[in-house]
Parts: C-alpha cells; structure tokens; sequence
C-alpha cells in the first residue's frame, strides 16, 4: 500500500511539474515576440558611453563576449550578397556543427562592395538569433569583423583588453 502511494504522489509531482513548464512558456513567449518586436526602435539617444553604464550592464557585456568563441577565417573571399549590404560566405565555418554559412552585415551598401570579391580576414563575435539570410538555422551572423588580407599582418601577437579596463 505504501509503494501505491508514494507511486501516486510521484505522479502528481510529475503533473504539477509539466503544469508549470507549461504555465512558464505561456507566460515568457509572449515577452519574448514584444523584445524582438522592438529590436529595429532603439533611438541614437538610447544609446550610452561606458562610463554611463553601471558595473552590471558591463558584466554582462563581457560576458557576451567571453562567453563565444570568436569567428576567426583568413583569407576569404565571397561575391554573394543576402542583402545589398551584406555578404554571405558559404561553408565558411568547418568546426561548428550548428552553421555552416556566415552572414556579415555593413552599415552600408558601399561598405559590402568595398570588400565583395576581395580577400579579406574575418574577426568577430557570431549571432544567431534574428539572423536573417543564406539557409535558415545554418547561418551565423555578425556586425562588421572584415579588413582587408593584404597588408594586414601584424608584427606582434595581438593584446587583448577587457572591455571593462
């Protein structure tokens, strides 16, 4: 009778549990559709300097950072475009099983022809939520990261700095 009932309770332990995830996931996705909503309505004077930001909008900052592992290729090169301000390297990444493509973003359309077509070595940090362009959940996406491959090596390793120093 005792294996009945603690049975019986473990049961309804597993109900209220699957209750709540359920309960939880009605509650946060509607939070989460009004955030990407807003993501394009950030104003110039939202926008602050470092020295404006409290110690903890830094960590997390930092913690963005550190917390990837950064896009590294050298010597790339792509003539397609997403976008008329974008371009798109095909299997750029070998080592990462959840993309393939690279979708690099520019401020603007003279900036992507700039670099279209020529060599160029890729340092940045990746996204991938709201990543429009190439194959869908197969393309990582970044913010700039491009200079040129020709004449750019450096002479020394490079030094990092924390953002928060």
């Amino acid at each position: 009778m005792l294996k009945f009932i603690e049975k019986r309770w473990n049961m309804k332990k597993f109900n209220i549990l699957i209750a709540l995830l359920f309960f939880t996931s009605l509650v946060i996705s509607p939070l989460n559709v009004k955030a990407n909503e807003n993501i394009d309505s950030v104003k110039e004077k939202e926008l602050h300097k470092k020295s404006e930001l409290s110690s903890t909008a830094l960590n997390n900052m930092k913690h963005s950072y550190a917390d990837k592992n950064p896009i590294i290729g050298e010597n790339k090169s792509t003539g397609d475009q997403f976008l008329e301000n974008t371009l798109l390297y095909k299997n750029f990444f070998t080592d990462l099983i959840n993309f393939e493509d690279l979708l690099i973003n520019f401020n603007s359309k003279e900036m992507a022809q700039h670099f279209k077509s020529k060599n160029v070595d890729v340092y940045a940090i990746r996204y991938s939520i709201n990543c429009y362009g190439g194959e869908i959940d197969k393309t990582a996406c970044t913010y700039g990261g491009v200079t040129p491959h020709e004449g750019n090596k450096l002479k020394e390793r490079k030094k990092y700095q924390s953002i928060c120093g």
